[in-house]
């Protein structure tokens, strides 16, 4: 941690901790390969609407 960041009290019974939450840039790439069939399955997805819509 460094002056400037975010953190945030977790309290847990009778402890208290200090954390730093991961943000986006952190969480970055942590689905891998699934993310990017996902991905490939909204794009291939969002073609055949495009397609439908220009057929209209």
């Amino acid at each position: 941690m460094k002056e400037g960041d975010i953190i945030e009290l977790v309290v847990s019974g009778d402890k208290i901790s200090i954390e730093k939450p991961a943000t986006l840039l952190d969480l970055f790439g942590v689905d891998g390969d699934e993310a990017v069939e996902i991905a490939k399955e909204i794009i291939k997805e969002r073609r055949k609407e495009v397609e439908r819509e220009i057929r209209f």
